[in-house]
């Protein structure tokens, strides 16, 4: 279990850029005895507007982890960032993205430091239908030991949904997810598809999916 804050100062640049200032701090429980630690994460943010539908985020800054040992990292300090670039292709909405960052393993009680590459798309089609797409692949840096202690993976996910009147939606969807092999444990590949019948809360224009 984890929780994380974040504070931020921007500045407009112009017309078409801004500048961002971010701080954020992050408390991860390590184990059930209570004990935890702080990751601290510094960053510097650059947004620019490309044209009315696209818009393009750079960031980078570092992160300090002051108990180290007990969070499972090799180092106390790490560079972390990224870059996301959104376009808006009339009512779709497309997302891409290349991030590294510490992260928490959830479940192990450590972080570690990861790499992630994935896109996001939102299509509508036509008054009633939505396609929903989602992919990521993730790769967990190795050790100074030279062992893979976390895995790397990948996450595929499509939802094709239909609107049945003002409350209600029918959604298929479908996902594929692959863990990668470790030092200690083995590939593992799995698929899961489903029916769904989903309930829309009034004022949501868009239909919800167990993916989000």
């Amino acid at each position: 279990m984890s929780a994380r804050g974040a504070l931020g100062l921007e500045r407009r640049l112009g017309t078409w850029d801004s500048l961002a200032v971010v701080y954020s701090l992050e408390d991860v429980l390590s184990d059930t005895v209570g004990r935890s630690y702080l990751t601290h994460f510094g960053s510097l943010q650059w947004n620019h507007v490309l044209s009315l539908r696209a818009a393009f985020l750079l960031e980078a800054g570092a992160s300090y982890t002051p108990d180290a040992v007990l969070a499972g990292l090799d180092h106390q300090k790490s560079f972390f960032g990224g870059a996301t670039f959104t376009r808006q292709l009339g009512r779709s909405r497309l997302i891409a993205y290349v991030r590294r960052e510490v992260l928490p393993a959830f479940g192990l009680g450590v972080s570690f430091l990861e790499t992630r590459v994935g896109v996001q798309a939102d299509i509508p089609m036509g008054r009633a239908w939505r396609l929903s797409l989602l992919g990521y692949h993730a790769r967990p840096d190795t050790s100074n030991t030279g062992e893979q202690l976390y895995s790397s993976s990948s996450n595929l996910f499509a939802a094709l949904s239909r609107r049945l009147g003002a409350r209600f939606a029918l959604s298929g969807e479908a996902r594929y997810r692959s863990r990668g092999q470790t030092t200690t444990l083995a590939r593992i590949n799995a698929t899961e598809v489903g029916l769904y019948v989903l309930f829309v809360p009034p004022g949501r224009a868009n239909v919800p999916s167990f993916d989000r």
